[in-house]
């Protein structure tokens, strides 16, 4: 049986409740005191917008790669098309 703070863990991480979270301490952080907040921003600049983005289109870039290898989503050009047809009702 799973311990209630296992259960609660499990909750937050699997509705990204952490970056709801953070997304709100920073709208405050930032309404409240905007100076400070501007300097912790600024030094995080470099990692965000550079660091970050080099790892997000390496993963964007593994995820198109798996999905041209053979038995892959975009393996054959027909696959290709059918996947990106809506499915037929009725």
């Amino acid at each position: 049986m799973t311990s209630p703070r296992a259960t609660l863990r499990a909750f937050v991480i699997d509705n990204s409740l952490l970056l709801v979270a953070g997304t709100a301490g920073a709208l405050f952080w930032a309404n409240l005191e905007p100076e400070s907040y501007g300097r912790f921003a600024h030094a995080l600049h470099f990692a965000v917008n550079d660091v970050g983005m080099v790892f997000f289109f390496a993963l964007a870039a593994k995820e198109i790669a798996e999905a041209m290898l053979p038995g892959g989503a975009l393996s054959s050009p027909r696959e290709a098309a059918f996947r990106c047809l809506p499915p037929r009702e009725g």
